[in-house]
């Protein structure tokens, strides 16, 4: 009888524990008893009250420090500098490299570091700017010790560079049907004491699958080196594609986002099946004369491969693209901007909403349904009805004010 009311105790002492753990609450080193304890106790990232799905909403800052070693800010400002003054039309690979860097941020009145990896991001130099006689940048981070918002690898985006309101009110349509895409949302940044604006956006990886209650797989994104080849050489990528189908055949079109996963033979397994899967998309893109939207080449639209053949092995990808036409998000469609999380359980890809650049020179919030017999009445009627109903935009609306827009009604 003893042992077992100590037992209880055990037990009881146990669960009082997990609960001052998980209970979100920010609690400083020295607060807390256990030496061994998880760090950072000021990230708190979801909360379990005992339920089997009862978790709290990842919390983010609003508001986020970069400072980058100080033995390596000439080197910093040498490499941006370089850049932006280079006669290449676009950002080299090599000026990609990563430097050393503290992050700091606050939630709940508690001041949260980490160490991080820092470099600069982006294809154009657009991500590259000036601010009071400073040199300024989009950044990809990664935190080395620490989380935000249950997110370890994000970017600080320089928000013209997504067209800041307009990307969120994007995102937010996507979710709306159910689609993937990053957090995302203005947060007030600085850059080694500069002050600047940024739009806040995580970078799919484990993080973002477990937020969104996946399986941990594989995202296959399209591979950029023949992306920039079709725009930079499209004579000699048609002639390949013309005159050299062995070079198609022999081509993986798709990658695996998050090699880093990759670590054992079942996920290796997983990933060859989901980027199999792609690339019987890229390799149909190829084989076949691709129809255009607007002037864009779209993974997904050839002749012969259809949008309702594809839904074969992606899911909704029919309404994916019709939703990406309607709200001028083509550019995220763009064979090497497509991402995927592969489903292992049901051997299919799901279209994550992605650099979808939208409503891109456009004043209106919806495009032009298109009428020409790619997208069923059904579906169009489906879109047009959710994006005219009042309580979808009422939500969609403060949804984006609550992650930072400061767009009007």
């Amino acid at each position: 009888m003893l042992k077992h009311l100590r037992q209880g105790r055990l037990i009881a002492l146990s669960y009082s524990l997990v609960g001052l753990l998980g209970s979100g609450a920010a609690i400083a080193q020295d607060e807390f008893p256990i030496a061994d304890a998880i760090q950072p106790f000021c990230s708190p990232v979801k909360e379990y009250n005992g339920g089997a799905q009862d978790w709290q909403e990842r919390q983010f800052p609003k508001s986020i420090s970069v400072e980058i070693a100080k033995s390596k800010q000439r080197k910093w400002i040498e490499n941006l500098l370089k850049t932006l003054t280079s006669r290449k039309k676009n950002i080299s690979p090599s000026a990609r490299k990563n430097f050393d860097a503290t992050v700091s941020w606050e939630i709940n009145g508690h001041r949260c570091e980490s160490k991080a990896k820092v470099r600069l991001n982006g294809d154009a130099k657009d991500h590259i700017s000036y601010k009071g006689g400073t040199v300024i940048a989009s950044i990809a981070v990664k935190l080395l010790n620490g989380h935000i918002g249950n997110a370890v690898r994000f970017k600080l985006l320089l928000p013209e560079t997504r067209l800041g309101d307009r990307e969120l009110i994007a995102i937010q349509m996507f979710r709306e049907f159910g689609f993937l895409a990053p957090e995302s949302r203005i947060v007030a940044g600085s850059l080694n004491g500069t002050e600047i604006e940024y739009l806040f956006q995580e970078m799919p990886a484990k993080e973002f699958m477990e937020a969104n209650s996946l399986r941990e797989s594989v995202l296959v994104e399209g591979d950029e080196r023949w992306g920039w080849l079709m725009h930079s050489r499209p004579d000699v990528y048609e002639e390949r594609l013309v005159h050299d189908a062995v070079w198609v055949e022999n081509r993986s079109f798709g990658r695996a986002d998050n090699r880093g996963w990759l670590a054992n033979p079942i996920a290796t397994d997983i990933a060859i099946s989901g980027i199999t899967l792609a690339n019987r998309l890229y390799h149909a893109y190829h084989v076949d004369k691709p129809q255009r939207i607007g002037d864009e080449h779209h993974l997904g639209m050839t002749s012969s491969f259809r949008l309702d053949q594809n839904s074969e092995i992606i899911e909704s990808e029919r309404l994916f693209v019709l939703l990406s036409k309607v709200l001028y998000a083509s550019h995220g469609l763009r064979l090497h901007n497509r991402k995927f999380y592969f489903d292992p359980m049901y051997e299919m890809l799901r279209p994550i909403y992605y650099d979808g650049m939208p409503l891109r020179h456009r004043d209106n919030l919806l495009g032009i349904f298109p009428r020409d017999g790619t997208f069923p009445k059904s579906e169009i009627d489906l879109v047009a009805a959710k994006l005219s109903d009042r309580d979808v935009r009422n939500r969609i609306y403060r949804d984006i004010l609550s992650r930072g827009a400061t767009i009007s009604r």
